[in-house]
């Protein structure tokens, strides 16, 4: 899995032509279903609005949009098209309008809900979702303060340890490093400790700064 551009938590965006008002909500969405949620969240909060157009963009081809009554083309595929735009991924964008009586033309209107959807897309903070290995090490208790910096040192994240007859390390690493873990771990302890994958997770990360 390459590293995929998603939002974290939620912003907010408006534009304002000839009185008609386009009010703009973006953010994270993990599934289908809860981008569907998120639409409703924004029906609910402006019951009286002329419409809620939107669109969502999951992995690569999975994707949806709504026009909600607007001219085709107008509306939902512009507002997927600016979250396309800005690269992300688990996304979902809606945009309320408001009429304020006077006509946009679908030129205008296609204007009017892209630049309402960048100004909450681009407030959006983002992260980056990862792929990431679960994995098992065990040691003898005298070795438990070697592997420990050894899996520190190879990236290994979400350390956990627990003592029975042996000591076991529960952690998560980016593939490639546990790929390297795997054979360098046996290596620098002799043999003394073992290494086992428990399976596969996806974790978002935030851009440090």
């Amino acid at each position: 899995m390459e590293k995929r551009a998603v939002p974290l938590g939620a912003a907010r965006g408006e534009y304002e032509v000839n009185r008609s008002r386009f009010i703009a909500a973006a953010g994270f969405a993990p599934s289908p279903e809860a981008a569907l949620a998120f639409v409703e969240e924004e029906r609910r909060r402006y019951p009286d609005a002329s419409h809620h157009c939107w669109a969502y963009r999951m992995d690569e081809g999975i994707y949806r949009w709504s026009d909600d009554g607007e001219p085709g083309g107008t509306a939902g595929s512009q507002i997927l098209a600016m979250i396309a735009a800005a690269g992300l991924c688990r996304a979902v964008c809606v945009v309320t309008r408001y009429f304020g009586g006077v006509k946009l033309g679908t030129g205008g209107l296609a204007r009017a809900y892209s630049r309402a959807a960048n100004a909450a897309i681009l407030s959006l903070e983002t992260g980056f979702e990862v792929e990431l290995v679960r994995a098992e090490a065990r040691c003898a208790y005298p070795m438990q303060r070697r592997v420990r910096d050894i899996l520190l040192s190879n990236g290994a994240k979400r350390l956990a340890m627990s003592c029975l007859e042996d000591v076991a390390f529960t952690f998560e690493l980016e593939p490639e490093a546990a790929e390297r873990l795997a054979s360098l771990l046996p290596q620098l302890t002799h043999g003394a400790a073992s290494w086992r994958e428990l399976g596969r997770t996806a974790a978002v990360e935030r851009v440090e700064e």
